[in-house]
C-alpha cells in the first residue's frame, strides 16, 4: 500500500484506483467472451445435431419406402417429421406378419451402403455429447444387423431397434 500511496499521497492520485478499475474491466471482459463463447458452442452442437437428423431423414425415406406395409397410412412422400412419423411406422410394422425377402434384401442392401456413412458421422455424434454418441453407435450396430441378418425375421427385429433407437436420438436433448 505504501508503494501505491507514496510517501503522504493521497488515495486519489496514486495508481490503486486505476487498477481496481482495470481489474473489474478484466472479469467483465472474462465473463462476456466465456459467455459468448459458451452460446456459440451450443449453437454449434444443434446445427451438427441438425445435419445428423437431417441425413437420418434422408435414409429415413429409402428405408421407410421399403420397409412400411402395403396398406400403411404413413404419408410416403417423406415430407414428415421424424419425431411424428417413427411411432407410427413402429406401431405399423409391430402390427405386420412378416417381411418379404424383396424387402429384406433391399434392407440389408441399404444397410450396406450407409453402415459405412453413418461409422464416418462418428465424430459428429461424440461433439453433440456422450449420450449421443452412445445411441449413433447402437444405431451403427443395428445397422450392420440388418446387414449381416440371415433370416427376415433377423432383418425385421433389427430393423425395429433401429428405428427405436433413431428415434431416441431424435429426442435426445443437447447437453450443456
Amino acid at each position: 500500500m505504501y508503494l501505491f500511496l507514496g510517501a503522504g499521497g493521497s488515495f486519489r492520485d496514486s495508481v490503486l484506483p486505476e487498477l481496481i478499475g482495470f481489474s473489474l474491466d478484466g472479469i467483465f471482459f472474462v465473463i462476456l467472451f466465456t459467455l459468448y463463447e459458451k452460446y456459440r458452442e451450443q449453437k454449434t452442437r444443434l446445427h451438427e445435431k441438425e445435419s445428423l437428423k437431417k441425413s437420418l431423414r434422408n435414409f429415413l425415406s429409402l428405408l421407410l419406402y421399403w420397409a412400411c406395409p402395403v396398406d400403411s397410412k404413413l404419408n410416403t412422400d417423406f415430407s414428415f417429421s421424424m419425431t411424428a412419423s417413427l411411432p407410427s411406422l413402429i406401431t405399423d410394422l409391430k402390427s405386420r406378419d412378416e417381411f418379404t425377402d424383396v424387402q429384406a434384401k433391399f434392407l440389408k442392401d441399404i444397410a450396406t451402403r450407409e453402415a459405412s456413412s453413418f461409422e464416418a458421422l462418428l465424430p459428429v455424434a461424440a461433439a453433440i455429447g456422450h449420450k449421443h454418441l452412445e445411441i449413433w453407435n447402437l444405431i451403427i450396430n443395428n445397422l450392420k444387423a440388418i446387414r449381416d441378418s440371415s433370416a427376415e425375421d433377423d432383418c425385421y427385429d433389427a430393423l425395429m431397434q433401429l428405428l427405436s433407437f433413431l428415434s431416441i436420438f431424435d429426442e435426445l436433448k443437447i447437453e450443456v
